[in-house]
């Protein structure tokens, strides 16, 4: 009976350690109370080409299937193979990514990414809706020769270049925020990367509207092999989903988890619980930590 009881205990902490995990590795919440719109795109189901999710449909091109993985709270879409990406369609109501010009708010983009595989002749793009060439609006985060790159658009244009190791089979959880007031910034892992507060005038006069696309670059044919995730868009700047509560900071989120770790540890310790799950519990905090 004991043995019963003390494998139930095991589990049931095991399932409160990932429970953790899971709030703090997309550490995105919303309240009605703020009024910040949001748009939350957990994946659903894929037919005929149309990826379902909560807030609007995306057309999906090539092979792109969805998955389960143990260290995601939500489903994860895999694209992995030739010309494999997904698009919001023209009708799509992003509110300020499909208007950067008349963006009052700002807003702030969080997708989390596992990278299958990299081809160094062509850049690794997570997401754009502008062009490579960057002679008209948009924006567009992607990676190229050992630096991440992240630009915003509009009438001036706001760019980040910084050096950038790109890891592949590993899980990172990528933030980019953008107001005319605040400028761009890039969060990884709830940590600040990099921000550009200073803008340069663009010349061209052609406004161009792209839209949204994971995976590829407009104008481009090669795409982007990896597992995307918890992709949630706030018509608000970092610093405002911060002081609202609707996200978490690194620093907060590596404080509580140390707090977490300590409590797991002493614990399972007290009740002489199996030492192959005090190893997981470690394990676990490593993985969180990166």
């Amino acid at each position: 009976m004991y043995n019963y009881f003390y494998l139930y205990l095991q589990k049931v902490f095991y399932f409160l350690f990932n429970f953790h995990y899971w709030c703090f590795s997309i550490v995105a919440t919303t309240t009605s109370s703020t009024g910040i719109q949001t748009y939350n795109l957990n994946f659903i189901a894929i037919s005929h080409n149309i990826l379902t999710t909560p807030t609007f449909n995306l057309a999906v091109h090539g092979n792109a299937h969805l998955e389960r993985d143990p260290f995601q709270p939500n489903t994860v879409l895999v694209l992995n193979g030739s010309n494999e990406y997904v698009e919001f369609n023209n009708h799509t109501n992003s509110g300020c990514i499909n208007d950067l010009i008349g963006c009052q708010t700002g807003f702030t983009i969080e997708i989390a990414v596992n990278l299958i595989k990299l081809d160094h002749q062509y850049k690794t793009v997570i997401l754009s809706n502008g062009n490579q060439f960057m002679n008209g609006t948009g924006l567009a985060l992607y990676f190229y020769h050992g630096h991440l790159y992240c630009y915003v658009s509009t009438n001036k244009t706001w760019k980040i270049d910084v050096d950038y190791k790109v890891e592949v089979n590993k899980w990172h959880t990528y933030q980019m925020s953008w107001s005319v007031s605040h400028g761009l910034t890039i969060m990884i892992d709830g940590h600040q990367v990099a921000t550009a507060t200073h803008a340069t005038t663009n010349s061209f006069t052609t406004v161009q509207h792209h839209t949204l696309t994971i995976g590829k670059l407009h104008s481009t044919s090669y795409t982007t092999s990896m597992k995307i995730t918890g992709l949630t868009i706030w018509q608000a700047t970092h610093q405002v989903l911060i002081q609202q509560g609707l996200l978490t900071t690194g620093m907060q989120a590596d404080a509580i988890a140390s707090l977490f770790i300590c409590f797991s540890i002493i614990f399972l310790n007290y009740f002489h619980f199996d030492t192959n799950y005090i190893g997981n519990l470690s394990l676990k905090f490593e993985l969180l930590k990166k």
